[in-house]
């Protein structure tokens, strides 16, 4: 998979293994990160818990993986930043005239996530939603993405009716992609690239759906604030 523009990012595949916990060392984790050009010790991570907590991330705090957030964001192009997902959405953010950049993990409880990041950035850097690119990275989609009635209804309530579809049998599915989707374009981003594979579908992706609560693997999105053509995700 690649990302048009310039966002430098990348995301491991489920052959290179199990990236997580966010919160904890992995060695697999450093060597990938080594072996795709990043140092592990300049790669900030945080405890992700399912939030729309979102963090500033700079030199001295980049180590501070116990901190809770699911989303980083950094104007500090000697670091990188990284979450990891398996079925939740990765999201990218830049900025191409200041080069503040941001990652974010968002699923269906942390939905709203990007919405907080880009105030943040508004406040902080005085960067404007239309100035950013956006990319949303490989999530689990509406085709599998099957939840009960109450939790279709709640979801909906907050992000509008686009957000949930129905299918055979009275049967619910969340659009994650069309949620974010519809709350960038609502503060103003325009240029927003969407990575279209389901982590149930494709097997090449970690998927905690498919692969099961035991057995999952968190796969690892990492992004930093060099510019990139035709960066691999």
């Amino acid at each position: 998979m690649s990302v048009p523009g310039p966002i430098n990012a990348r995301l491991s595949l489920r052959a290179a293994g199990d990236m997580g916990p966010s919160s904890g060392p992995n060695p697999l984790r450093d060597r990938w990160l080594l072996q795709h050009g990043y140092a592990p010790e300049s790669t900030a991570l945080r405890r992700q818990t399912h939030s729309r907590q979102v963090v500033v991330v700079e030199r001295e705090s980049a180590a501070a993986c116990h901190i809770e957030a699911d989303g980083m964001l950094s104007a500090d192009r000697d670091l990188s930043l990284a979450v990891t997902v398996a079925d939740c959405m990765p999201i990218f953010l830049f900025d191409r005239a200041t080069g503040a950049f941001g990652l974010l993990h968002s699923g269906w409880k942390g939905t709203g996530v990007a919405a907080i990041a880009l105030e943040l950035m508004r406040r902080h850097w005085g960067i404007e939603a239309a100035d950013l690119d956006v990319v949303l990275g490989p999530c689990i989609g509406a085709c599998c993405y099957r939840v009960d009635e109450t939790r279709a209804r709640a979801y909906a309530a907050e992000w509008g009716g686009a957000a949930v579809r129905t299918g055979p049998e009275a049967a619910y599915y969340l659009d994650l992609r069309a949620a974010n989707i519809a709350l960038l374009q609502e503060r103003g981003v325009a240029r927003i690239t969407v990575v279209s594979d389901c982590t149930v579908c494709n097997e090449r992706l970690g998927s905690f759906r498919r692969e099961g609560a035991e057995r999952f693997t968190r796969m690892l999105a990492v992004m930093t604030g060099a510019t990139g053509q035709e960066q691999e995700l």
